[in-house]
């Protein structure tokens, strides 16, 4: 089947990485370079290490092809070894966009567009300490179609994708030697899913509140002590998780 073999294809064009900077060098300079291009069929990735040596988690921008073969919110596939854990993370907005702009700021940002957006002001708190950090708006004809946010200080690596009036959903596709965890709580009354592997010390965080679809990805980085194993104790826990999607201004 067609789309089964872009799906592979696709995979097959990712390539490991050694370090963190080498990581986060694809993760910010490919990205908007790829957004930048007015594409129907626009693809991109990101990457984010987390202490287990030799695994990766992997975020793409699938084209139709791709996502015509998966239709479900999350798969998971057990594995035998924890060095062959890997996460995919699929998402395209339905909505086309014609501008991806950069900002300095969060202020800066709702300034241009003219609207706040629903965005964690917890996440916020490390920016003054922060190594990297991203801000951008994507827009079509000055309408805000959704934004990307990221941030890494010396134990913290977080993201942010949401989108604004889609009518398409994330998918998550888990490689892992055990099962998913996906609770749901409820946070002010909106559904929140927290989705966490032992593998990776941290949460894949999703909410659906009104025209938002969002996606949170928080991960502990300070793995020092456990380097190339699975990690013993989770310091990203459910509560940091949750206080995450608690300080969200809708």
């Amino acid at each position: 089947m067609k789309a089964k073999s872009d799906f592979v294809d696709a995979l097959d064009n990712l390539k490991p990485s050694v370090t963190f900077d080498q990581v986060w060098g694809v993760h910010t300079n490919r990205f908007l370079n790829k957004r930048k291009k007015k594409s129907a069929g626009r693809f991109y990735m990101t990457w984010i290490t987390s202490g287990v040596a030799g695994m990766l988690i992997l975020t793409l921008l699938l084209s139709p092809s791709v996502r015509a073969s998966i239709n479900t919110f999350i798969d998971t596939h057990i594995v035998n070894s924890e060095s062959d854990a890997v996460v995919y993370e699929g998402w395209a907005s339905s909505r086309k966009w014609d501008t991806a702009t950069s900002y300095s700021s969060l202020h800066d940002a709702e300034q241009a567009v003219g609207q706040k957006l629903p965005f964690p002001l917890k996440v916020l708190k490390g920016e003054p300490t922060a190594m990297r950090r991203e801000m951008s708006v994507t827009t079509e004809k000055g309408d805000v179609v959704g934004y990307y946010y990221s941030i890494r200080t010396s134990n913290r690596m977080v993201s942010i994708t949401a989108n604004y009036r889609s009518t398409t959903s994330p998918h998550f596709n888990f490689n892992t030697t055990d099962a998913v965890s996906d609770k749901v709580v409820y946070v002010n009354g909106v559904p929140v899913h927290l989705i966490s592997v032992k593998e990776f010390d941290g949460y894949w965080i999703y909410i659906f509140h009104g025209e938002w679809k969002i996606v949170i990805e928080g991960f502990n980085m300070d793995n020092s002590e456990n380097a190339g194993k699975i990690p013993l104790i989770h310091h990203f826990t459910e509560r940091e998780a949750l206080s995450i999607v608690k300080s969200i201004q809708w």
